[in-house]
C-alpha cells in the first residue's frame, strides 16, 4: 500500500532530523537529542506495518480504499512529532539537578507510594498469570471485568505506578549520588511499579515501557555514574531484559497461541504494526463516541457522566496509537483539536527553553517522552489512576516552575 510507504518515508526523514544538524554548505553532524526514542518508536510501528497482512489482524478490516484517512494518520503523527526536533543537542544532567534537600524529601514519601503500589497489586499480578493471559484479557475487554478490585486504594495504587518513568530517573540519581540502600531499592521498586500493574491486567505494554524507559533515562546519567555503577546499572538491565523477554513470550503464547482464533504473528508483527489500519476502521466504523468516559473518566464523573463505555468491536479496544482514542472521544474535532494542541504546547515549551527551570523542563520531557511511546499503542493515562497522575504531574511541573525559578528571569 503506497500511503504505508510514504508514512514510513516522513517519519523516516522526521528521525534523521532529530538526531542531525546542517553545520555548514554540505554537513550534516550527529547531534544528541534526549527524545531521539519518540519518533524512532514509531519508525519502527511504520516499518512493522508495511509488513501486516489481513491474516495478521483477522478482526480487523484492511481499508485499501481510504488513502485520504491514512495519509491524516500520516499528517497527525509528525505534527505531534515535531516537539521533539526543538531537543536537538540540549543536553540535560538529573543526577545534579535532583539533588536539593526537597527533592531527597519527596524521594522518602515516593518511596512509601512505591511499595504500597506494588505490594497492592503483586498478589493480583499473579493472580493474572495464574488464570492466564487469555482468558483475563477476554474478561476484560468483553465484559469490563477487572482482577482489581474497584476501590479508591486500587486507584491510589495504579495511579502511583503511572509515575514509573520519574521512579526511574529519581533511581539513577540515587544510584549516581550515594543516596543510600533505602533509597536506592525503593526507587527501584517504583520504576518495576507500572510493569506490576500492567501484568494485573495480562497485559504486555508495561514491559515494554520498562524497557523503553530504560533506554531513554540511562543516557542522561552516563556522565555522573563511575565505571562500577555501570557494570552494575548494565548488569542489573541485562537481567531485567531476559526476565522482560521470557515473560513477554509467555503471554504472547498463552494469548496467541494454540487454540486462540488469533495468531502469533497477531500478536508480535501486528502487535506494532496495526495501528494506522485500527486507526481508519474506526474512522469507518464507529457511530457512537465515547465523549470523556473512556479516557478522562475522573472529568467525566466531575459533570455528572457514568465514566462507562461498553466496547462490543474489535477495533474498540486495538491499539490505533492515542489518535484513534483522540477520534473515539467526539469524532473529528477532538481528533484534530487535540492533536494539533499537543504539538504546539510541547513545541512551544521546549522551543523556549531557556526560559524554563532546568528541573521543569525535565519534568516536560519525562512527560512528553511517556506520553508519545505509550501513545504509539494508545492513550495510556486515560483510566481514573492515569487521569489522576495527569493531576498530580501538572501540580508538580508547576510547583518546580516556582520553587526553581530564579528572579529576574525572563519567563
Amino acid at each position: 500500500m503506497v500511503e504505508l510507504w510514504v508514512h514510513l518515508f516522513a517519519v523516516t526523514i522526521l528521525c534523521l532530523c532529530t538526531v542531525t544538524k546542517v553545520s555548514g554548505p554540505g554537513s550534516v553532524r550527529i547531534v544528541s537529542n534526549p527524545l531521539w526514542l519518540v519518533p524512532a518508536t514509531y519508525l519502527a510501528s511504520a516499518v512493522a506495518s508495511i509488513f501486516v497482512e489481513q491474516d495478521d489482524i483477522p478482526r480487523i478490516f484492511i481499508h485499501n480504499d481510504a488513502s485520504e484517512l491514512y495519509l491524516t494518520y500520516t499528517a497527525l503523527i509528525i505534527v505531534s512529532l515535531l516537539p521533539s526536533l526543538m531537543m536537538r543537542g540540549v543536553r540535560i544532567r538529573p543526577a545534579q539537578l535532583l539533588v536539593q534537600r526537597d527533592i531527597k524529601i519527596l524521594m522518602t514519601f515516593a518511596s512509601i507510594g512505591a511499595w504500597y503500589s506494588v505490594l497492592y497489586q503483586l498478589r493480583y499480578a499473579l493472580q493474572a498469570l495464574t488464570l492466564g493471559a487469555a482468558s483475563v484479557r477476554d474478561a476484560l475487554n468483553v465484559d469490563g471485568e477487572y482482577l482489581l478490585p474497584d476501590s479508591p486504594l486500587t486507584t491510589l495504587a495504579v495511579g502511583i505506578s503511572s509515575f514509573y518513568l520519574v521512579y526511574i530517573f529519581l533511581f539513577f540519581t540515587a544510584v549516581a549520588n550515594k543516596m543510600g540502600r533505602w533509597l536506592v531499592a525503593s526507587m527501584l521498586v517504583g520504576s518495576v511499579s507500572y510493569t506490576v500493574s500492567s501484568l494485573a491486567f495480562a497485559a504486555r505494554d508495561g514491559l515494554v515501557f520498562l524497557l523503553l524507559a530504560t533506554v531513554f533515562a540511562y543516557p542522561f546519567f552516563t556522565d555522573d555514574l563511575s565505571r562500577a555503577q555501570r557494570r552494575i546499572v548494565k548488569a542489573l538491565g541485562g537481567a531485567c531484559i531476559i526476565a522482560s523477554a521470557f515473560l513477554l513470550a509467555s503471554l504472547t503464547l498463552d494469548r496467541f497461541g494454540a487454540g486462540s482464533s488469533w495468531s502469533v504473528s497477531s500478536g508480535t508483527l501486528g502487535y506494532l504494526g496495526q495501528q494506522p489500519f485500527v486507526f481508519v476502521e474506526t474512522i469507518r466504523a464507529q457511530v457512537d463516541f465515547y465523549g470523556l468516559s473512556l479516557r478522562f473518566p475522573v472529568i467525566a464523573n466531575l459533570f455528572g457522566g457514568s465514566g462507562d463505555v461498553q466496547r462490543t468491536e474489535v477495533f474498540e479496544w486495538s491499539f490505533g496509537t492515542f489518535l484513534k482514542d483522540y477520534y473515539s472521544m467526539y469524532g473529528w474535532p477532538s481528533l484534530v483539536g487535540l492533536a494539533l494542541a499537543g504539538g504546539l504546547v510541547f513545541a512551544a515549551l521546549f522551543r523556549k527553553r531557556s526560559g524554563i527551570p532546568p528541573v521543569t523542563l525535565l519534568l516536560v520531557v519525562i512527560l512528553y517522552f511517556q506520553l508519545m511511546t505509550a501513545g504509539v499503542f494508545y492513550f495510556r493515562l486515560g483510566t481514573r489512576g492515569g487521569n489522576l497522575y495527569l493531576v498530580a504531574y501538572f501540580f508538580l511541573i508547576a510547583i518546580s516552575y516556582f520553587r526553581y525559578r530564579s528572579p529576574g528571569r525572563n519567563v
